[in-house]
């Protein structure tokens, strides 16, 4: 009976083990998904900023009369 019991729990293990591991796999291809999609905002921001002060620039700069 003892033997039949600690079967059972090692498969019990096993079972809680495949889990965790599945759960850790998704949770790194989350992760990952989401380092690229930040990695594209800051790209689309560092842009947008980048525009934003050329503009800004230009717009400030005075010409002479003439």
């Amino acid at each position: 009976m003892l033997k039949e019991q600690q079967l059972s729990e090692v498969q019990g293990l096993r079972d809680q083990k495949e889990s965790l591991t599945d759960a850790a796999r998704d949770l790194a291809e989350k992760y990952e998904d989401v380092c690229e999609k930040n990695e594209g905002l800051i790209s689309r921001s560092v842009s947008f900023v980048s525009i934003t002060c050329s503009q800004s620039s230009y717009a400030s700069v005075s010409y002479p009369k003439q």
